[in-house]
């Protein structure tokens, strides 16, 4: 049980990495072999669930009775603007100065006359305008 492994009885989570696909699978390394792999390892605390992450950070989109709740976790400074475009229309556009210890976490209201389902794209402007972090996906809207 993943509550046997905490002192509160709280939720665990134990991350895998390395070669291997699986804690159960092994990657021999034969004389003279070498190896070579990347990862890369950030916090996510404070911004619920993770639906997408990339080298920029980590996000989490729910949609929520009081609107779409947003949280972006980033991996460095972030100086720009997030856009939270939902069906087509920019429903929140407002400037940001995010750093790993401070993430973005908010719930961002919507308008009344959205479609049953619709796309929902987060995106992420530097103050030069080049985009830093995009994510889309259709969601139920209602």
């Amino acid at each position: 049980m993943p509550t046997n492994y905490t002192d509160d009885q709280s939720a665990y989570v134990e991350m895998h990495g390395g070669l291997a696909p699986t804690f159960d699978d092994t990657v021999r390394l034969g004389a003279g072999g070498t190896l070579y792999w990347e990862e890369t390892w950030y916090p996510v605390a404070g911004i619920g669930d993770v639906v997408f992450a990339d080298a920029a950070g980590a996000l989490n989109v729910q949609k929520t009775d009081a609107g779409v709740q947003v949280g972006f976790y980033p991996v460095g400074y972030i100086h720009g603007n997030l856009t939270l475009t939902v069906a087509g229309a920019a429903v929140s556009t407002q400037p940001i100065n995010l750093r790993p210890a401070q993430p973005f976490q908010q719930t961002i209201a919507l308008p009344p006359d959205l479609p049953d389902r619709g796309m929902v794209t987060v995106q992420i402007l530097d103050n030069e305008g080049r985009p830093v972090f995009q994510f889309q996906q259709e969601m139920a809207l209602r």
